[in-house]
């Protein structure tokens, strides 16, 4: 009985130790912009105006950026 308990204590840290690995030890893509939010001065109406904004990845794998969302 106490075997049985061993092993099944052994399995669930060994499964435990390989799910942190994997959402801990792999951090995936991670977008990163030194600057978040840009305010425009007032401008007249019909004025067009452009910010560029530069982001970088600074995880591990390929970063994909698929929409992107004005204010």
């Amino acid at each position: 009985m106490k075997k049985k308990y061993f092993v099944s204590a052994l399995f669930a840290l060994f499964s435990l130790m390989v799910f942190s690995n994997i959402t801990m030890g792999s951090s995936g893509p991670v977008a990163f912009t030194p600057d978040l939010i840009f305010g425009f001065k007032p401008v007249p109406e019909g004025t067009i105006i452009t910010h560029e904004f530069t982001i970088k990845n600074k995880g591990n794998a390929v970063l994909h950026i698929k929409r992107v969302k004005t204010g």
